[in-house]
């Protein structure tokens, strides 16, 4: 049963997005590969907007979200760009998924709140990040827990 794009199928307890829908986010990413991912930034929101629909219900979508939503907010609506390798690689990605089928989800596996697994921070200076954090699954005492440091210089990331 289809209910404005969303896909219920109760026979198998499954929720996500209609074929339609699928099909539509699908062509999309092929038009704009096809036209050099040159896009005008309105087309691009439109299309961003019904990936934040299909997230609603597919939680794998979710956090591929956050480049589009970057991008959008540093062009106006009006202009027409090429769209950042990133957006493009995860428009691709995003893509692929549909095109083998990943839109829908288990109903019957509920989300399971972890709590806190990692905390991380980062060092920005002249020439120098620094990125670390430890991991504080199963109530790990932060001095005790396992944990990781990287520095990144401008060499390795212009």
């Amino acid at each position: 049963m289809s209910h404005v794009g969303y896909l219920l199928d109760y026979s198998r307890f499954e929720i996500g997005i209609s074929e339609r829908r699928a099909a539509w986010l699908v062509a999309f990413v092929d038009k704009l590969e096809s036209d050099g991912w040159l896009v005008m930034a309105r087309r691009f929101q439109e299309f961003h907007g019904r990936l934040g629909f299909a997230a609603q219900v597919l939680p794998w979508l979710r956090p591929l979200l956050a480049p589009g939503y970057a991008w959008m907010a540093a062009v106006g609506r009006g202009s027409t760009l090429k769209t950042p390798e990133l957006v493009a690689a995860v428009c691709t990605f995003i893509r692929q998924k549909f095109v083998e089928g990943l839109r829908k989800t288990p109903c019957s596996q509920g989300e399971i709140d972890l709590g806190e697994v990692f905390r991380t921070d980062a060092k920005c200076e002249d020439g120098r990040l620094v990125l670390g954090g430890w991991m504080t699954h199963n109530g790990a005492i932060s001095s005790e827990a396992p944990w990781f440091s990287l520095e990144v210089w401008p060499h390795q990331a212009p």
